[in-house]
């Protein structure tokens, strides 16, 4: 977090007015090709499910218990990783848990 007199919360400030003047994105139309978009993975019904919004319905992974959730998603994305070299995969992963959580691997 950035200290509120310190320079990178000037930049961070007015980087953020910037960016709230431009307005909002054009939505895209259905058929539009799209390079970059969310995907999640949900334990759903005891299934790990990609939800991806440019895909006709949800990518079974197989079995799921929600305390395995995190695990069952990062061996998907290493899979994914692990794909031929002409397959372009641009990603950045967030994950949202509760703070009861308990740290990955503990």
């Amino acid at each position: 977090m950035c200290a509120e007199n310190s320079p990178q919360h000037s930049w961070l400030e007015a980087s953020t007015a910037d960016s709230a003047q431009e307005g909002q994105t054009a939505a895209l139309g259905a058929d539009d090709d799209v390079a970059h978009h969310f995907v999640t993975f949900v334990c759903h019904q005891g299934r790990l499910l990609e939800l991806d919004g440019c895909l006709a319905g949800p990518v079974d992974h197989g079995p799921c218990a929600p305390e395995a959730l995190l695990a069952g998603t990062a061996k998907v994305i290493q899979e994914m990783m692990a794909m031929p070299a002409e397959a372009t995969l641009n990603f950045s992963a967030v994950g949202l848990v509760s703070s009861e959580e308990e740290e990955v691997g503990g």
